[in-house]
């Protein structure tokens, strides 16, 4: 398993315990879709972008597509490691 997916397993595996759904994510002939659809209890929905580290940006195309999400009022994250996880649900859910 990659960086990337053993980070976006954890991510998935914490969202899980709380009783949350996720969902891949993809569009149709686009790009830039974040990775996850988490949807929390209590009506919290997150678009989460994992990334193998913190160290790595999301490409230009990304950000332009979390910005949009980001002015209709979307929570958009993204996270690069388990700890950075741990502290976007402490932070935004706990």
């Amino acid at each position: 398993m990659t960086k990337e997916g053993r980070v976006q397993k954890y991510a998935k595996d914490r969202f899980e315990a709380l009783g949350g759904l996720v969902r891949k994510l993809s569009y149709e002939n686009r790009v830039g879709a974040p990775d996850l659809l988490v949807i929390l209890p209590g009506g919290i929905v997150w678009f989460v972008e994992v990334k193998k580290d913190e160290n790595t940006k999301p490409d230009p195309h990304q950000l332009r597509e979390h910005e949009r999400m980001r002015k209709r009022g979307a929570n958009v994250f993204v996270v690069g490691s388990k700890k950075q996880i741990d502290k976007l649900i402490e932070h935004y859910y706990i």
